[in-house]
């Protein structure tokens, strides 16, 4: 899935982290024989309202914690979901208060209680870093450690 869906206040995805996430799909197609399959969590685009209604009313979190779950054979023990860390990478100290809604990015899956891993894949044309995250069921934190590994090995992690 390359965005949030479509939510308006969020900012949309740097067509660079788009392309990056592509690559890794591609890397992995070719150099494991796995099949990347397209998802689309109808939620997501509302994360903002859920990560908030779990502040407030566990109604919609269990709405969009369903849906996941709901979606949890496609990933199964050995499946991972690859999306943007960031939907921009030209954040400067302090951005993200402008684009504050764009944390949704991350916080849903934290709320969710599943691990997440980010991993760098270079820099953009403007010289920032770009880089998705690796996104696994419950429990399989070794799993987003072994993706992140074969990413970092296949692109050349953090660079300087």
């Amino acid at each position: 899935m390359e965005n949030d869906g479509g939510n308006p206040l969020l900012s949309r995805v740097n067509p660079e982290i788009t392309f990056a996430q592509w690559k890794v799909l591609k890397h992995f197609e070719d150099e494991f024989k796995i099949s990347p399959v397209k998802v689309n969590f109808k939620q997501l685009v509302d994360a903002r309202k859920i990560y908030f209604s779990k502040l407030a009313s566990e109604k919609l979190a269990h709405s969009f914690a369903f849906e996941y779950g709901n979606r949890k054979e496609l990933l199964g023990d050995n499946g991972v979901f690859i999306f943007p860390t960031q939907p921009k990478n030209d954040i400067y100290h302090n951005g993200t208060l402008l684009c504050y809604f764009n944390f949704v990015y991350t916080g849903i899956w934290n709320m969710i209680g599943v691990p997440a891993t980010h991993c760098p894949l270079g820099l953009g044309s403007n010289h920032l870093p770009i880089g998705v995250q690796v996104i696994a069921n419950k429990y399989q934190d070794h799993l987003c450690l072994a993706v992140a590994k074969e990413i970092e090995k296949s692109f050349g992690g953090w660079i300087n």
